[in-house]
């Protein structure tokens, strides 16, 4: 008789090639898809799967069962084997506010003193928080408990080692910030949040402003007036002269709809431009849709920090 063909001894073999060709993978999770993104030889690979309808809604995961049998399965028929994995939370669910003036001994106290909350709307009694150092300053980040757990609750159903977790909009502020340090101090980055637009206004690397812009039965022109006045009051409250970049995160089919915003006379520019660090991620397999600027970015900000 084989050993090779009792049950456990299968078990413990693959057990041990997973362990051997252990390799990292980043999963970000948007509620319309997953896509995960892995490394063979110098170059990045990823795809993506389409979530079934409701199943991640309002940056939760509603079908933990079936996404993670949807996770295990894409990375099985790409034959990666041994993931490592790294997730990437959804815009919505999570919070961030910038510390001043707090030293990171007394971080831990901040976060859990419910008498002076974080001005944020996460319970300290039923969230997560952690602190992220930013530029000079400090990030505090927030997510539910339930929302934290029940992500991990769907990674545990692809039956997979969960090594870390991060935020889209935090890693995408780490490639952003890695781009345009040595071009702009000021930096005013536009993207899509659902059907609204959402606004982040990065002063020396830290996200002073971040405000989300309603489309609902406005035409653009009125939405972009606003974006504007916010920047304007913004620069005024700063009192801080000199270049104004902005940053676009919207499909080229949109990009040029929101150059009017950048006022030449007021010395602005755009900044956008091509990652040219020593990573390169592929066009995506099998047909994949293209992956979108902010999960380009938020994908860099974390290869990144492999490299």
């Amino acid at each position: 008789m084989s050993l090779a063909g009792i049950p456990q001894i299968r078990a413990i073999g693959a057990s041990l090639r997973r362990l051997v060709a252990a390799q990292r993978v980043v999963a970000l999770a948007t509620e319309r898809r997953l896509i995960c993104c892995w490394q063979v030889k110098s170059v990045w690979c990823w795809r993506s799967v389409d979530w079934p309808s409701d199943a991640c809604v309002g940056g939760m995961p509603a079908q933990r069962d079936a996404m993670g049998e949807m996770l295990a399965e894409l990375l099985f028929e790409s034959d990666v084997i041994g993931a490592q994995l790294e997730l990437l939370l959804p815009l919505d669910g999570v919070d961030w506010r910038v510390l001043d003036g707090v030293q990171s001994d007394f971080i831990d106290s901040v976060l859990a003193d419910q008498d002076q909350p974080l001005q944020w709307p996460l319970n300290p009694l039923e969230s997560y928080s952690c602190v992220s150092p930013c530029s000079d300053g400090l990030l505090a980040i927030g997510v539910s408990r339930s929302m934290l757990l029940s992500w991990i609750d769907m990674v545990e159903q692809a039956d997979l080692p969960l090594r870390r977790v991060d935020w889209i909009l935090m890693s995408a502020l780490r490639t952003i910030n890695y781009l345009t340090v040595d071009r702009a101090r000021q930096v005013a980055w536009l993207f899509p949040h659902g059907s609204a637009l959402r606004l982040v206004l990065i002063q020396d690397g830290v996200p002073e402003v971040d405000h989300i812009f309603s489309m609902a039965d406005k035409p653009l022109n009125i939405v972009m007036s606003e974006v504007r006045r916010t920047v304007s009051a913004w620069q005024q409250l700063m009192n801080v002269r000199g270049m104004l970049g902005w940053w676009f995160s919207f499909p080229d089919s949109l990009q040029q709809s929101f150059m009017e915003l950048i006022d030449i006379d007021r010395d602005e520019r755009l900044l956008n431009q091509v990652f040219d660090g020593n990573i390169e991620l592929s066009d995506g397999l099998h047909g994949d849709e293209p992956l979108e600027p902010l999960e380009h970015l938020a994908l860099l900000g974390m290869l990144k920090e492999m490299t």
